[in-house]
């Protein structure tokens, strides 16, 4: 099961995916059919330029997720959380392949959307991870700064290109535990949402 993409500004990972493997996306959700596995994929949309997508799942089949970097240029930065108990192979820009779990110093990864990479989950493995999208603009807006240092200046410069990894804190472990478990009947979900993301981009 291979699903491929090529990163810009606009794309709709939730929504692409409902295409190619014609699920249902209701709420902003596909629940995974039984003939594929159990779990879900959700997004929660703050605005155009900040949002989350959740993965949580266990697919019967081998599943390599291909990204192939964007052609346009954009501000737009991915910051994935690998909470995942077994290693799992990643590889950029044809790089050979890093190991990473929310164990390792691999757990957390911040890239922009020039680079490609590919990610191999194996059949009938847990699959756990969060991926906040944010622009440059957006994420320097949300931390007005007035002397960053010199990595938040990459970053939040909206033209560098650039690949960090970090380590998983217990901190952060809660957090995304306590996103996980939000009652999204509450009609103040979103904001109880937006509010725990913004904690995580505070803790790394």
């Amino acid at each position: 099961m291979i699903f491929e993409f090529t990163a810009r500004p606009q794309f709709d990972f939730i929504t692409e995916f409902s295409q190619k493997y014609k699920i249902a996306l209701n709420d902003n959700t596909i629940v995974i059919p039984e003939q594929m596995g159990e779990g879900f994929i959700r997004k929660v949309a703050f605005n155009e330029d900040f949002r989350l997508l959740m993965h949580r799942y266990r697919l019967k089949e081998d599943f390599t997720i291909i990204r192939n970097p964007s052609v346009v240029n954009n501000d737009l930065i991915s910051i994935f959380f690998y909470n995942n108990e077994q290693p799992i192979d990643l590889i950029y820009n044809s790089e050979h392949p890093r190991k990473f779990s929310r164990k390792n110093d691999s757990a957390i990864q911040v890239t922009t959307s020039d680079l490609s990479s590919i990610i191999k989950f194996p059949a009938n493995s847990e699959t756990y991870y969060m991926v906040v999208g944010i622009t440059a603009a957006k994420l320097s807006g949300l931390l007005g700064l007035d002397q960053p240092n010199t990595i938040i200046k990459t970053i939040t410069s909206g033209t560098s290109s650039f690949l960090y990894f970090e380590s998983m804190s217990v901190e952060v472990q809660q957090v995304l535990k306590h996103i996980g478990a939000i009652n999204l009947t509450d009609p103040l979900s979103n904001f109880h949402i937006q509010i725990k993301v913004q904690e995580l981009l505070y803790y790394l």
